[in-house]
């Protein structure tokens, strides 16, 4: 029942954790290739705070994984929470795809 719990809670932090993004995704007007995207690695801090941004597969779109970066750093600090009272890791895999964030 606790795992369950934790689970939970965990999968509401990260959906917290995706609006978040989702509202400081800003890309320009323009013809993107259709298949971008980029992996991100990020650690957070317990208050929140993105403490490390690693692209383990960057864009070939140098602009694109500017843009990444910037959602990243416009949503930080996250939310605040005690990420190991839900999960046992500080680390998050992103995968931001063009149409993943798209409004």
């Amino acid at each position: 029942m606790l795992k369950n719990l934790a689970n939970e809670k965990s999968q509401q932090y990260l959906q917290s954790v995706y609006k978040q993004l989702s509202d400081h995704w800003e890309l320009p007007e323009k013809d993107w290739e259709e298949n971008i995207l980029a992996v991100v690695i990020i650690e957070v801090s317990n208050e929140g705070n993105i403490k490390y941004i690693y692209f383990e597969k960057p864009s070939v779109n140098i602009e694109f994984n500017f843009y990444v970066e910037r959602a990243l750093n416009k949503s930080n600090p996250l939310q605040c929470i005690h990420l190991k009272e839900i999960m046992s890791v500080s680390f998050f895999v992103f995968v931001l795809s063009l149409d993943k964030f798209k409004k």
